[in-house]
């Protein structure tokens, strides 16, 4: 198994190189020491200045890391009012979606579609050395008449 997180940590230091120094100066320096300290490069990763960051191939748990900092520490207050209702929508929105799927009513209903075959249970008898001793010897004289 991967670690993802020093991926992202990779990911996110290479991101925070090559983005502007204003940007960087908002989040902590115990924060930018962190995610150089936790850094694991175990995939190459190139950053395209002249492509958008929702371009860049990189992974969920980057972005994930880029939406905390930008939270956390770049965004106004009133950006993260903003981001903090569209974050509240899209849980709920998910949580709604598996409610609807995991619902427990409909989980029964489908139980109670598929009929089985009656299966009723067969009597098994094991037999035994005895048993077929006695029936070796019953066939002998079975098959001689």
């Amino acid at each position: 198994m991967t670690n993802n997180i020093g991926q992202a940590m990779y990911e996110v230091n290479i991101i925070l190189e090559n983005t502007s120094d204003d940007i960087v100066k908002l989040i902590p320096e115990k924060i930018l020491k962190i995610i150089k300290e936790k850094s694991k490069a175990e995939t190459p990763f190139v950053f395209n200045k002249e492509e958008s960051l929702e371009n860049q191939n990189i992974t969920d748990s980057t972005r994930g890391v880029l939406a905390l900092l930008y939270r956390d520490y770049i965004c106004s207050e009133d950006q993260k009012e903003k981001y903090n209702e569209y974050y509240k929508k899209a849980t709920e929105e998910l949580e709604k979606k598996k409610a609807e799927e995991f619902k427990v009513e409909d989980i029964f209903k489908k139980k109670n579609q598929y009929q089985t075959e009656d299966t009723a249970l067969i009597p098994y008898k094991k037999e035994t050395i005895w048993n077929k001793i006695k029936n070796i010897i019953l066939g002998l004289f079975n098959k001689q008449e």
